[in-house]
């Protein structure tokens, strides 16, 4: 008696189709992965770009560029919050006394990398200045030239605001952008001429913003970083670290 033909699978012709689909997902999985982290990234230079627009017309308007590009948190009455406030900040798009946002930026999300830590739009952080410019303490009123006071007060950054801060290792954050980053109470000779405080710096030499998001949560080895210029373009993280604000001098 003949028996009719099978068309299931034996168990060694599963088990090698399930090895195969395991080594091309192995093969696959991190160059989706890295697709998709540049991606993130060119989005980041594109969020650059159209603040870099947005900051050249406000630099038109009041012949000085702002002290930040979105802002402090706030409370509802539109003053500073800050850390120990009994009620928490209103959400970020909610800010009455902000710089670029809203009158010339209209969406948080331009100044929130993909790459963010929160997407929380209350979240709250404080960010220090790196260890190699002027500045060596916490973030001041004073030191940013803003309206709000005392000088002294520490400020409270939006976590969503990717481009006034920036995260740093274990869970620090960096300030990424200021004018004055070095310190210098007066101006003189000495003091590096690549500043935004500056009536003329060089464009293609001074550093407006960057973002280390893409280092600490990706784990790249690039940094995107925004020149006067408007030009917008990835460096080498270690390079930006280690360099800080004289990043444009080279």
């Amino acid at each position: 008696m003949r028996h009719a033909n099978r068309s299931a699978f034996t168990l060694v012709e599963l088990l090698t189709v399930i090895a195969i689909i395991a080594v091309l997902s192995a093969l696959l999985f991190p160059v989706m992965s890295k697709a998709k982290e540049a991606a993130r990234q060119t989005a980041c230079l594109s969020n650059m770009q159209q603040i870099h627009t947005k900051l050249s017309l406000y630099h038109q308007d009041y012949d000085a560029y702002p002290p930040m590009l979105f802002g402090v948190a706030e409370r509802s009455d539109g003053s500073p919050w800050q850390i120990g406030d009994a009620t928490p900040p209103v959400s970020a798009g909610n800010v009455r006394f902000g710089f670029l946002y809203p009158a010339y930026i209209k969406s948080v999300a331009a100044f929130t990398c993909p790459d963010a830590v929160t997407y929380n739009a209350t979240t709250v952080t404080q960010a220090t200045f790196p260890a190699n410019s002027g500045y060596a303490g916490a973030a001041t009123y004073g030191s940013h030239g803003l309206r709000y006071g005392p000088a002294g007060t520490p400020v409270s950054y939006y976590a969503v605001d990717s481009y006034d801060a920036t995260p740093g290792p274990n869970g620090a954050y960096w300030v990424a952008y200021t004018r004055d980053w070095s310190g210098v109470t007066v101006d003189t000779e000495a003091d590096n001429p690549h500043q935004m405080k500056f009536n003329n710096p060089s464009p293609d030499k001074t550093v407006v913003t960057w973002c280390n998001a893409h280092v600490t949560v990706a784990h790249t080895e690039m940094c995107p970083v925004l020149f006067l210029s408007g030009t917008a373009k990835q460096l080498p993280a270690n390079k930006v670290q280690s360099k800080g604000w004289l990043l444009g001098s080279d």
